[in-house]
């Protein structure tokens, strides 16, 4: 299952309920807010692209549960904070985008080992 969302509001909570998606893309939006807590219960997800909206807040550490996750594209938005060192659980993780947002501070270091990383500050 896949969701492309569009338009403006927020992120909701509800997202949780949501279990069986695999692919989540939210880009070119007016959607606001943070990312939830509840994003973590997604654990069939592969693809979570955020970018380009005004999301901001930081990113939760429940985003160590998606484990199934391949590909994360958080670029052009207004994230900020540190990357959590959850996302060392994300054994799968091949392809992590983290540009053009207000992340700050190290890196954890399981993310050295991703040859196609992509961050800019």
């Amino acid at each position: 299952a896949e969701y492309m969302g569009s338009g403006t509001g927020i992120i909701s909570s509800e997202i949780g309920l949501l279990t069986s998606v695999v692919v989540f893309v939210l880009q070119f939006t007016d959607i606001y807010g943070t990312i939830p807590s509840e994003i973590g219960h997604l654990t069939q997800l592969s693809v979570l692209v955020i970018n380009d909206s005004p999301i901001s807040g930081t990113i939760p550490t429940e985003i160590g549960q998606l484990t199934s996750l391949l590909y994360i594209n958080l670029n052009s938005n207004s994230i900020s904070g540190t990357v959590p060192s959850e996302i060392g659980r994300l054994t799968s993780l091949e392809y992590p985008v983290f540009a053009s947002t207000e992340i700050s501070g190290t890196l954890p270091s399981v993310l050295a080992q991703i040859s196609l990383l992509e961050i800019e500050y």
